[in-house]
């Protein structure tokens, strides 16, 4: 498993989204102060997996990854595993108990291979072949734990082999052997009660003893025949190999021949190929006519334009044409506008005139109502001058003929006004089509302004129609030039085909004689042929040479293993009742030889009865005993350790491997039974306990064992691991002296060399600047962030 891509967020002191990018990534640094974050990017890998964060004590809390801010944490991981990309991704939100999964999922590109969070982890061990507590153990490396499993006492180092080895099927191992002693026990209580009442004499037992004696010896002198046999039948075999060796290879070099397709195939091919040449001289001629007519044409005269240009003479011909009429009515119009307009002014006089005497006669009849207010000898209340004579005033029939006058004259008026009204509108109308029509014309005019005339136009349309012909018939011909070039090029691409296919067979029959090491192709491929027959007709007599040595050598081994079966048969006939299949003989006189040593053996115990069930007896107490001791020994500590020694003397072998690279030469583990010791080999092979190794020796030592378990837990656990690309050290390096800490470093840089992803967590800059690539974890007040630097 590679990681490639983590993204993290409202996980842990990542409240706002970030990306982790290890692509291309061989050897990097995590660092940054202490909590910052660091080892929750660690977290995050594991939980995009499995669910589960290894600093928990228990794997199945949740809630505690989410952000305090944040109300749910999302994790997904992009990982490389056997060759394919996958993505881990996994959702907790907060609950009113704590948080839950809302979601999760494995996908390989668009397969969804798990979706929910009870189907994911088991898909992950599936993919990887590891479960979560022995992920951590292998792609997080504590350094911590493993000098503990280095210095620690034999009982503590047990109980952490025994917990990363999977063990447990060894206590099943003593449930089957107790079991076992069970059934030796119930075996025991049934042979206590067997007795036989009657048993031969001695001389029936001196003839089976003797018989038993004859068939021994008969048993004996046919393993000798077998054996002679064996070795004739393995020289006949090895020479029925050798003939089926050569038959197959005599046969194909006695059928290698010229194909009849390859004669006068190379004739054809020069004929398609001439065809072919012919057909392309004829398409480029006819494309350098086409190219040469579409040049004419497309610098001859521009047939658009000019039929744009005869046009637009047209149509100023015709608005010069429709100018005198729009001039004709535009003064017409404009006359009649006038006329409509004294009509109007004179209704207007008529209209005032008639209004002033109105309005005389109204004032007089106003005064004609102050009359009934004057006396004879009283001043007027108007003019304060005396009365003299009453008035004699009467306008009433005069005011209506005005008034009625006046009504009239203003409909009159109306109607000049309606009339003047009509009149401009047409007047402004006939002026302005008769302005547009001059804008038109003077925009046409000069448009065509050095433009060619109409005769001329009509010329260069018809020169220009004569080009487009030429043209699109100098297309025609190249395109059906083009068509029959196609046609002799798959013509030519047919015979080259047919050659293709005859070098195909030539290479086929050739590749089948190539234990015979066949001449090299090196002319035409008739001459290849030529060659190869000639060559296949020497093979065939070499080859039928060599085929009657073997089968002179098969016809002796025959006649040799028919006589050594009748020998044999002959001195099994009078202890079998039948020897006709030899392949029996062994396991029938095996079976012959028992039944007589048995049929003795029985006439002995019959007489010694009680003495052969008592030895009996002894044989399954003999197995209750060991199965016993077996099962206790598989619940004790004895067995265990044993084999917790196999698996330790295994890893100082391996271990050893990374520990005298990484030391320089210089040290090696020497175990002692599940404790280690140290060979110095600068100090004359000096052996000495770990803990006299410094701190940074001590990290050598302890990480050369980690990857040793590492490497090889598919092999000394008991259900297989997977191989892991990728490396996680979560080590505290603060402790270390300088030169400790430089020899560490350089250690961890060795690792990248070995095709693994090796990633260290630490807040010592010395260590992170020594990375080609460093992964800087900064904290805000408000999120963590992650940036990638690269040296």
């Amino acid at each position: 498993m590679r990681p490639v891509k983590l993204r993290l967020m409202g996980f842990g002191a990542f409240r706002e989204d970030t990306e982790v990018d290890f692509t291309d990534v061989e050897l990097a640094a995590l660092v940054g102060p202490t909590g910052s974050g660091k080892s929750t990017v660690i977290d995050g890998i594991t939980f995009a997996l499995f669910g589960s964060v290894a600093r928990y004590d228990n794997a199945s809390l949740v809630a505690p990854i989410i952000n305090s801010l944040a109300q749910e944490a999302a994790v997904s991981l992009d990982f490389e595993a056997g060759g394919e990309r996958y993505l881990a991704t996994r959702v907790v939100i907060r609950t009113a108990g704590g948080a839950t999964t809302r979601e999760a999922r494995l996908e390989r590109g668009d397969e969804t291979l798990a979706g929910r969070a009870k189907d994911m982890s088991p898909a992950v061990e599936s993919l990887l072949g590891l479960d979560f507590d022995r992920f951590t153990k292998t792609v997080v490396l504590p350094q911590g734990r493993f000098a503990q499993f280095l210095h620690d006492k034999a009982g503590d180092r047990q109980e952490l082999l025994r917990h990363l080895l999977d063990l447990d099927i060894y206590t099943r191992m003593g449930a089957e052997a107790r079991g076992r002693a069970g059934n030796a026990e119930a075996a025991l209580d049934a042979l206590e009660d067997q007795l036989q009442s009657s048993v031969p004499t001695e001389a029936e037992v001196a003839d089976l003893k003797a018989r038993a004696g004859v068939v021994q010896a008969a048993q004996t002198g046919l393993e000798s025949l077998l054996d002679d046999l064996d070795g004739v039948v393995e020289e006949l075999e090895a020479a029925r190999a050798a003939i089926r060796q050569i038959d197959p290879l005599l046969r194909a070099v006695s059928a290698v021949a010229v194909p009849d397709s390859v004669t006068g195939l190379a004739d054809r091919l020069e004929a398609a190929s001439e065809s072919y040449r012919r057909a392309d001289e004829r398409y480029s001629n006819k494309r350098a006519a086409e190219r040469e007519a579409r040049y004419e044409a497309n610098n001859g005269p521009d047939l658009q334009r000019c039929r744009q240009l005869l046009g637009d003479r047209e149509r100023l011909e015709a608005l010069d044409a429709e100018y005198v009429q729009l001039e004709s009515d535009a003064q017409r119009t404009a006359m009649e506008a006038e006329g409509a307009r004294e009509a109007h002014d004179e209704a207007e006089a008529v209209v005032e005139a008639i209004f002033g005497a109105l309005d005389r006669v109204r004032s007089v009849k106003r005064a004609e109502s102050l009359v009934a207010q004057l006396r004879a000898g009283k001043p007027c209340p108007v003019c304060r001058q005396t009365v003299i004579d009453l008035p004699d005033h009467d306008v009433d029939a005069e005011l209506a003929g005005l008034e009625a006058s006046h009504s009239e004259a203003q409909t009159a008026r109306g109607a000049a006004n309606n009339a003047l009204r009509t009149a401009d509108r047409a007047a402004v109308g006939a002026a302005t089509k008769r302005e547009e029509n001059v804008r038109q014309r003077a925009r046409l005019a000069e448009q065509l302004s050095g433009q060619p005339d109409t005769e001329t136009l009509n010329i260069m349309i018809a020169e220009a129609e004569r080009l487009e012909a030429a043209k699109l018939e100098a297309e025609e011909a190249s395109e059906t030039a083009q068509t029959e070039l196609a046609e002799e090029r798959s013509g030519l691409e047919a015979v080259q085909q047919e050659e293709t296919v005859a070098r195909q067979e030539y290479g086929r029959v050739r590749d089948g004689l190539a234990s015979l090491k066949p001449p090299e192709p090196a002319g035409s491929l008739l001459d290849d042929w030529n060659v190869l027959v000639t060559w296949a007709e020497h093979q065939a007599q070499s080859l039928g040479a060599e085929a009657e040595t073997a089968e002179r050598r098969r016809s002796t081994a025959e006649s040799r293993r028919r006589d050594t079966v009748t020998q044999a048969r002959d001195l099994c006939a009078p202890h079998l009742d039948t020897v006709d299949d030899v392949g029996r003989l062994r396991q029938d006189m095996a079976v012959a030889a028992d039944r007589a040593n048995g049929d003795h053996r029985r006439a002995v115990e019959a007489r010694e009865e009680r003495d052969a069930l008592e030895k009996r007896i002894e044989v399954f107490r003999e197995e209750r005993t060991v199965m016993s001791a077996l099962g206790r020994l598989l619940q004790s500590n004895g067995f265990e350790r044993w084999l917790l020694e196999e698996a330790v003397a295994g890893l100082v072998e391996r271990a050893n491997e990374h520990l005298l690279v990484l030391s320089g030469g210089q040290y090696s583990f020497v175990a002692d039974e599940t404790s280690f010791n140290i060979c110095d080999h600068h100090n004359a092979d000096e052996v000495r306990l770990a803990k006299t190794l410094s701190g940074g020796e001590t990290f050598l030592a302890s990480l050369s064992l980690a990857l040793a378990l590492r490497d090889s837990q598919s092999e000394v656990a008991t259900d297989g691991s997977a191989r892991l690309d990728s490396l996680f050290l979560d080590e505290g390096f603060g402790t270390l002296d300088p030169d400790a800490l430089d020899v560490v470093t350089g250690a961890i840089e060795e690792l990248s060399s070995h095709g693994r992803m090796v990633c260290v967590v630490t807040h010592i800059r010395e260590v992170a600047d020594r990375m080609p690539v460093r992964f800087e974890v900064s904290k805000s007040p408000v999120s963590s962030s992650v940036d990638r630097v690269e040296a």
